[in-house]
């Protein structure tokens, strides 16, 4: 039996005159994401100039790969059947965005000669602030629907929206958009207290990142129908992206660094601070050397 209250359906309109809703927060997403990668270089010691080098080629690698990987693994048969209807669509893969983006990262790291550890935390806070708002974007146009459920934390689809069954009731549906957008509030709420913990080592919050946020990420894939969602091996592109990310955040958290004991960005900022020279007091006779 259904539960009395689900989580409402926002109607809102897909289009705002010429501009596209999802677009507007997506973009907002990026202006947020970018914001807390640089506050992030601000408090713990790293290059802003190298960060506006490094940060949009991150973001165009990330844009090019989200489409060019979901095109590949969500809608290659409508590409194959007619390619400019997908392509002036430009649908986008969270997923495809992050791998892409991974692979530059390591490229420009290894160009620039930079710490990949620490740099890695500041791309944490970037994505978080970027995947934010995008969830929050799918779960307003409910781009990203599940099967029918009783759960209470669903949406009720009113008559003839839920996309899998028009009929004239309420239909109560996973919305994994907004399941996500949830997520995400936590886990930024979590990555502030964890900056803040100073016995945290290089790489620990990107880390966290893909430990936490890629187990839900695989279990809720279990609650899109194949219709959406094409298996490969059983399971879909996502789920296999999140097992990569759950192991690269393991071995963030565990695995073996150049220096175990290497300082946080903000220790080695202390450190760098000249120390006061102490003055001698006027008629202090000088201490003799020991021969």
């Amino acid at each position: 039996m259904m539960a009395a209250l689900g989580f409402p359906y926002a109607n809102l309109p897909t289009n705002i005159g010429p501009i596209n809703l999802f677009g507007i927060l997506l973009a907002i997403g990026v202006l947020f994401g970018s914001w807390m990668a640089r506050k992030y270089c601000e408090r713990n010691g790293l290059d802003e100039e190298t960060l506006r080098w490094f940060g949009i080629r991150l973001i165009v690698w990330g844009f090019i790969g989200s489409f060019v990987l979901n095109t590949v693994f969500y809608e290659w048969e409508a590409f194959a059947r007619d390619p400019w209807d997908v392509t002036k669509k430009l649908g986008i893969s969270s997923y495809g965005a992050a791998v892409s983006g991974v692979l530059a990262f390591f490229f420009y790291t290894w160009h620039k000669k930079l710490d990949r550890r620490k740099w890695s935390d500041m791309a944490a806070w970037g994505a978080a602030g970027g995947w934010l708002f995008g969830r929050l974007g799918c779960a307003l146009v409910h781009d990203h629907v599940g099967f029918k459920t009783d759960f209470a934390m669903a949406v009720d689809f009113p008559a003839k929206r839920y996309p899998f069954e028009k009929v004239d009731h309420v239909i109560r549906a996973h919305d994994l958009g907004l399941y996500e957008f949830w997520l995400w509030c936590f886990l930024i709420v979590a990555l502030v207290l964890l900056e803040r913990w100073k016995g945290r080592r290089p790489g620990f919050l990107m880390g966290f990142l893909g430990v936490a946020y890629s187990i839900p990420r695989f279990l809720f894939e279990f609650l899109r129908p194949d219709i959406t969602d094409p298996r490969y091996g059983g399971l879909t592109f996502a789920q296999w992206a999140s097992i990569a990310a759950f192991l690269m955040g393991l071995w963030l958290l565990f695995g073996p660094m150049k220096n175990r004991n290497e300082p946080l960005p903000e220790a080695v900022a202390s450190e760098s601070k000249p120390q006061p020279v102490r003055q001698k007091k006027p008629g202090q006779p000088k201490k003799k050397k020991k021969k």
